[in-house]
């Protein structure tokens, strides 16, 4: 033990910057302040977590709660016994923080006064013993520490019975690490068997405590003996990225803590496979499935900067591997993965990559944050949002006097980062569990994530050396989901092979009822197909055949939708062009398209200038209509017209350079109106709001859907779409039971007063 330590002199030995030091001023209040005689400085990384405690003290992402499960007969002064002497025997179980000096500081509380909570079961069945176990097990992970006035230490035994029990600790991060809870639980189990049985303790004496530790790591920092492992550091992750990987919920400004788990194996013959290649390539299990990890976030994210976190130990001293405290170090694992690389190459740069790691592993996590200074921002962790740690052997459990102990499965509801895979090596597999914030997962994602997981490790195991973008990814049973089973989308209709035959069908079931309303006019089914039948007389009369091009440029309009229409009785591919378009933009699309006719009217004709020249055939429905509405309304027979044929051309933004042309055959129109109906369901009854603009795609089941079901298609006057009074106005005054919104003008909507 350590002797009667001089009083350190805090200021000089912790080196708070000075924005630390006014940060901490900020926080604390007068009630933090101590005076003991005895204190000492924090750790590197208490000091971290003594800052976020600070911030928020009701955080309990660094709760560090274990279960176990005691069957036998269990001497419970015994227990109570060692309980307290392993509290004696160490010091950091009793720290307590506070400020000494403006500087964080921890003091050793007397070891009286800690009381293990307890509650018999004796009055409640299996069931509802099972249910106050797990109750208290998620509720004293969940309920904070009070480091500046409480113990760091949570302990509650609870009986079922006289042969069993469950125990229940829980420890704040500050005062231990993942090894420490396997030290407590070692020792623990030692002393009770030692006072079971009316013998001294059996642990030998410790030769110095946790805070002899972070006194010689402050020292070794400020000496500027691990200038040179930073260093290493600065250069390793200079202009580093964070890896964003998909999620199925908008990351939150500030992500909390609330996490699941999900239970893994990686099966034998896979885990042989892996064995056998860290063996061929002079690698390590670990770096193996580290390699493969990078692969799946890097094909998940596409991102070519790839950063896991992963923790060692630190426990460099024999003196360090018996002592309860917070020892545990962060290194970051940064890869450059490419999809033309193999594997093996890959894993060559993994390997690297983590041999220097290790040999640069005594800058703490805290320091290499602080120094680097990456940007920051609180719905992200620093470097990394994926964790990755590997046990080499699982844990075995001491043998208890008259007692069987087991570990016991809780899913505390907690997740330190987005994504840890905690795995252990155990007989001929991996086992362990995926644990993921719940904030950005739902479990089937990450079920399905897990499966990619396998998925990849089979086709290294198979091919190893094969380019990343050639692994598979995907399971068979997955893929054959996606290409075959979601993707029976083909609908047989007997005696339809066109978009139009659809709305011919329709007009037979209501002719007399009303199909299209605008400003100043209204059509019923019977009245709008005879118009389209003769205006697409007009075009065949002229010598229109099919999959020619007609374009059509008109404003939203009862002649926009018959123009519609009768391109397609007669056999053509409509090409819209929006007059609100710039003339550039519209004289490009009808020369890039070679329409050889042209729908439109008179005071849009000068927007086409000189390319509409250049069309063979040129109708001004304004002016032209008396000589149109002379041709028959029957329906011209169009026997040629197949469902491969053409039914219109939607011209692209032109974001990524020229506007393309898109080719829609009647089939896949066709084939999308009827899943649209089976969806979405319109019916007579129905009012529908066309106002998108005719040349985006969106439109399309704006006109279609609502006349192949028999609804009522609402023209929004030309322009209309921007003016968020006037829409309000005709979805009042034409009751709309369908509506197309996007966000902005979703908003825009309800932002007016008597919006309804």
């Amino acid at each position: 033990m350590r002797e009667a330590p001089e009083k350190p002199n805090v200021s000089a030995e912790v080196n708070l910057s000075e924005d630390q030091q006014d940060l901490l001023a900020m926080l604390l209040d007068d009630d933090d302040m101590v005076d003991e005689d005895e204190v000492f400085p924090l750790s590197l990384a208490q000091q971290r977590l003594w800052f976020l405690y600070l911030f928020d003290p009701q955080n309990n992402a660094y709760n560090m709660p274990a279960a176990v499960r005691l069957d036998g007969c269990l001497d419970r002064a015994a227990f109570t016994l060692a309980l307290d002497a392993l509290i004696v025997r160490h010091e950091s179980l009793r720290s307590r923080f506070g400020v000494h000096n403006t500087e964080p500081v921890q003091h050793i509380l007397p070891p009286e006064g800690f009381q293990m909570a307890f509650e018999s079961l004796l009055d409640k069945n299996a069931n509802e013993r099972e249910q106050v176990v797990t109750h208290y097990a998620t509720a004293e992970a969940a309920e904070p520490f009070d480091l500046i006035g409480g113990w760091p230490l949570r302990a509650r035994l609870l009986q079922f019975d006289e042969n069993h029990h469950v125990f229940l600790l829980t420890l704040h991060h500050i005062i231990a690490d993942g090894w420490s809870v396997g030290v407590f639980i070692q020792e623990l189990c030692a002393l009770y068997n030692a006072f079971s049985q009316g013998q001294a303790s059996p642990l030998p004496e410790l030769s110095i405590q946790y805070v002899d530790f972070a006194d010689w790591q402050q020292e070794r920092w400020e000496s500027g003996e691990l200038a040179g492992q930073m260093k290493y550091w600065q250069n390793a992750l200079d202009g580093v990225n964070v890896t964003e990987l998909p999620t199925d919920f908008p990351r939150p400004a500030t992500l909390s803590n609330r996490g699941a788990r999900l239970p893994v194996n990686i099966p034998a013959h896979l885990t042989q496979s892996i064995t056998a290649l860290a063996k061929e390539t002079g690698s390590t299990t670990f770096m193996v499935l580290l390699a493969v990890w990078q692969v799946l976030l890097f094909r998940y994210s596409g991102q070519a900067d790839v950063c896991i976190g992963t923790p060692v130990a630190n426990r460099n001293q024999r003196e360090l591997e018996g002592l309860i405290g917070f020892f545990v170090n962060t290194l970051v694992m940064r890869a450059r993965p490419d999809y033309d690389m193999s594997f093996l190459s890959l894993l060559a740069q993994v390997r690297e990559t983590a041999i220097a790691a290790y040999a640069n592993q005594d800058v703490p996590f805290e320091k290499l944050v602080e120094t680097l200074n990456p940007e920051r921002d609180t719905g992200h962790t620093p470097f990394f949002q994926v964790m990755l740690v590997l046990q080499n052997t699982p844990e075995i459990l001491p043998a208890l006097h008259q007692l069987k102990i087991s570990r016991l499965p809780v899913d505390y509801g907690t997740a330190k980062f987005d994504l840890t895979i905690d795995l252990t090596e155990s007989g001929q597999r991996i086992v362990g569990e995926l644990e993921y914030n719940s904030d950005l997962f739902l479990p089937q994602t990450i079920s399905r994530l897990w499966g990619h997981f396998l998925c990849l490790l089979e086709g290294i195991s198979h091919q190893a050396d094969q380019p990343l973008a050639a692994l598979p990814l995907v399971p068979e049973e997955e893929r054959s989901q996606i290409l075959t089973v979601w993707n029976q989308s083909d609908v047989a209709l007997e005696g339809v092979e066109g978009l139009h035959q659809l709305f011919e069908k329709q007009v037979l079931k209501t002719p007399g009822a009303i199909a299209l309303v605008s400003e100043t006019s209204s059509l019923t089914f019977a009245l709008l197909n005879s118009r389209a039948n003769q205006l697409a007389a007009t075009l065949m009369d002229a010598g229109l055949q099919v999959d020619e091009l007609v374009a059509v440029c008109l404003p939203r309009s009862v002649d926009m939708v018959v123009s519609l229409l009768a391109v397609l009785k007669a056999g053509g591919g409509y090409v819209p062009l929006d007059p609100d378009y710039p003339p550039a933009r519209l004289q490009y699309m009808l020369t890039d398209s070679h329409a050889s006719y042209l729908l439109t009217q008179s005071d849009c004709l000068p927007l086409l200038a000189n390319s509409a020249q250049d069309v063979a055939h040129v109708w001004c429905l304004d002016a032209d209509w008396p000589t149109i509405a002379m041709m028959p309304v029957c329906s011209p027979p169009v026997s040629s017209v197949q469902a491969r044929h053409v039914a219109y051309v939607i011209y692209t933004s032109g974001s990524t350079g020229q506007p393309k042309g898109v080719v829609i055959p009647h089939a896949a129109i066709v084939n999308h109106m009827c899943w649209f109906q089976t969806r979405f369901a319109l019916t007579e009854e129905d009012s529908v709001l066309q106002k998108t603009p005719f040349s985006f795609d969106a439109s399309v089941w704006e006109f279609y859907a609502t006349l192949i079901s028999g609804g009522r298609l609402i023209l929004a006057r030309p322009g209309g779409h921007k003016d968020g009074a006037y829409l309000l106005e005709v979805l009042e005054q034409h009751r709309i039971t369908t509506l197309q919104l996007v966000p902005s003008l979703l908003k825009l909507l309800l932002a007016y007063p008597d919006n309804g």
